[in-house]
């Protein structure tokens, strides 16, 4: 399904200077107050810690967020109806004829946090990082059309040459070359096999609008501006620092927000937004539109997923619009957070959304006879349906800490 984030803002304090005084902070820093100098100053709780903040071998939503802000991606995508793509380290690019070849001009003037500039041997040198098998980088996927073992050619200090064995849609194309860049003048020599427990894994090189200040696993991230940031305006921090606290339990989460311990929180409960508007009105719900897309990914790896037959009954059997009744409407407004998806598009995408696409309707019986089909029936009478002795049983997982997940997960 796809879901209309909710986001909670405190008061504004440190985006606007907004009334309202917060109650004193107990994240370990300074208390978010309205004086001028932590106005500036927004504290997130977050769910998850990151784990590597090495691009080629993290593997987490919150490793992303963060790498973001640590570095320029190639090119830049507005989140909107067609995703247009816009310059970032990349100036301008074009494309062969048949789509096998992207060549780009680099801008030549960012820099590592430590000075060092940036250039084309750092893209190439993370790029060879991510194909080798050694590395053994979840991005793999990355690469796997492209030529000369996923090395970009190298023209000239500021001309690359993408090659792709064949052709695939070309804003996943360009995603693929926009992985946060490692730098080749501290790793080069670095064991690739043990990447992932580099000291330099949580010290990593910015070379993006904000830096790392500190990382205290599983208490906070600390993010400042990298003072030797060169890129455009547009792209400048517009606060002097922004603190995830980690904060695994979602109530948890909900009590510090309530409190004034923490300024902003993602993710919040339909019941809570509704009991949120009517007694906290320092409080600032904030809708982020079709922002995320919810949906179980099969393992094909897994014998009880390899026959579409069965993957089509278990959609069939889900029953998604429960979900959203129980889980993401309004019991105030009635308004509903969620509407049926028909694939990984969400709707706000509507330039490649097709909106005349039917979603698999929930009907239990037809499921059970697909299932049949597909040689799964309940042969001994327990009501759970088996094939050549082996029961089909699971078990779903999501993240930690995000209970709508998890309760749409026993529904």
């Amino acid at each position: 399904m796809s879901v209309r984030t909710l986001t909670t803002v405190l008061a504004l304090w440190s985006l606007a200077g907004c009334t309202g005084e917060p109650k004193e902070g107990t994240d370990g820093v300074e208390p978010v107050t309205t004086g001028p100098e932590t106005r500036d100053t927004l504290v997130v709780g977050w769910q998850s810690d990151i784990g590597n903040l090495f691009s080629v071998v993290s593997e987490t939503a919150a490793d992303s967020n963060v790498l973001a802000a640590l570095s320029v991606p190639m090119v830049d995508s507005a989140f909107d109806c067609s995703l247009k793509k816009r310059p970032g380290l990349a100036e301008s690019w074009e494309w062969n004829d048949d789509g096998t070849v992207l060549k780009m001009t680099l801008r030549d003037d960012i820099k590592w946090e430590d000075g060092t500039p940036v250039t084309v041997d750092d893209i190439a040198f993370t790029y060879d990082l991510i194909g080798d098998p050694t590395v053994a980088s979840a991005r793999i996927t990355f690469v796997e059309h492209m030529q000369k073992d996923a090395r970009p050619k190298i023209i000239d200090d500021t001309h690359i040459e993408w090659h792709f064995t064949q052709p695939y849609d070309r804003d996943t194309q360009m995603s693929h070359t926009s992985l946060s860049l490692m730098p080749k003048h501290l790793l080069s020599t670095a064991d690739r096999a043990t990447l992932r427990g580099h000291a330099k894994a949580n010290e990593p090189l910015s070379y993006g609008p904000f830096r790392l200040a500190k990382w205290e696993p599983n208490e906070r991230i600390v993010l400042e501006p990298n003072p030797r940031f060169t890129g455009p305006d547009h792209w400048r921090p517009r606060l002097n620092r922004v603190i995830f606290r980690i904060i695994p339990e979602y109530s948890t989460r909900m009590i510090e927000l309530e409190a004034g311990h923490i300024d902003m929180m993602e993710q919040v409960l339909v019941e809570d937004a509704d009991r949120l508007s009517e007694e906290h009105e320092e409080i600032k719900l904030v809708r982020r539109g079709w922002r995320s897309n919810d949906y179980i990914g099969w393992n094909l790896e897994n014998p009880l997923f390899a026959d579409v037959q069965v993957r089509r009954a278990i959609a069939t059997a889900t029953n998604v619009d429960a979900m959203i009744e129980r889980l993401l409407t309004s019991k105030k407004t009635g308004e509903k957070y969620a509407r049926r998806s028909v694939g990984t598009i969400t709707p706000a995408l509507c330039g490649v959304h097709n909106d005349e696409i039917t979603p698999i309707a929930h009907d239990l019986d037809k499921a059970k006879a697909m299932l049949a089909e597909a040689g799964w029936r309940d042969t001994n009478g327990d009501e759970v349906v088996d094939k050549a002795g082996n029961k089909f049983s699971f078990t779903l997982l999501t993240n930690t800490g995000n209970k709508r997940r998890a309760d749409a997960a026993v529904l």
